[in-house]
């Protein structure tokens, strides 16, 4: 009888314990997303905020199955997957490869201007309904990511061929006619880039 008695206490701790999660994570969670929505999107930490979400993902997935059904719940759950869906959009956006002209292609993906400045807040994007050019938004920074993947290995191209010297010598006994001499050095630089 004692050990069913403390079955049933430990069961209604946990209940109780999961209750209070459910309230406490539910307004802990709309602070941060408030905090978030109003911080300027350039001094967002998208690893910060993807752990954050992880967790609170984690922990309405116990709370929902460790309660009852009830209508809060969901809605906690609701709120942390609507989060979670714009990560991939803001992680996109905050590509530090995106130059001005994959700014004006997304201003053209999302029919509106993006105006980065002092009001420039996740909130702001929110209210532009970026989320909905999802595809488009990850596309043209993936584009921008290869680019500037490109651009690095063209710069080592070029900054290899700028110090490269060709030993010119003249042709036989004839004084406006030269051919390239010693060409070992060109050729293992040719072959590296």
């Amino acid at each position: 009888v004692q050990e069913s008695k403390t079955e049933e206490l430990d069961e209604l701790m946990e209940e109780v314990n999961l209750k209070t999660n459910l309230w406490q994570g539910s307004m802990d969670w709309d602070t941060l997303v408030s905090d978030w929505q109003g911080q300027h999107f350039d001094s967002l930490e998208v690893e910060a905020m993807e752990e954050t979400t992880a967790k609170y993902h984690k922990m309405v997935f116990k709370i929902e199955r460790g309660l009852p059904p009830n209508k809060l719940a969901p809605a906690f759950r609701d709120k942390v997957d609507a989060i979670r869906g714009t990560l991939p959009v803001v992680q996109a956006l905050r590509n530090r490869n995106l130059k001005g002209r994959h700014w004006e292609k997304i201003q053209e993906a999302i029919g509106a201007e993006i105006v980065r400045e002092e009001g420039f807040t996740l909130g702001y994007l929110l209210n532009l309904k970026v989320m909905e050019y999802k595809d488009a938004i990850t596309q043209i920074s993936t584009e921008a990511t290869q680019e500037a993947s490109l651009e690095e290995m063209l710069g080592k191209v070029q900054s290899k061929w700028l110090n490269t010297e060709f030993q010119v010598l003249s042709y036989k006994e004839a004084k406006d006619v030269f051919i390239l001499g010693g060409i070992e050095e060109v050729q293992v630089v040719l072959e590296d880039s």
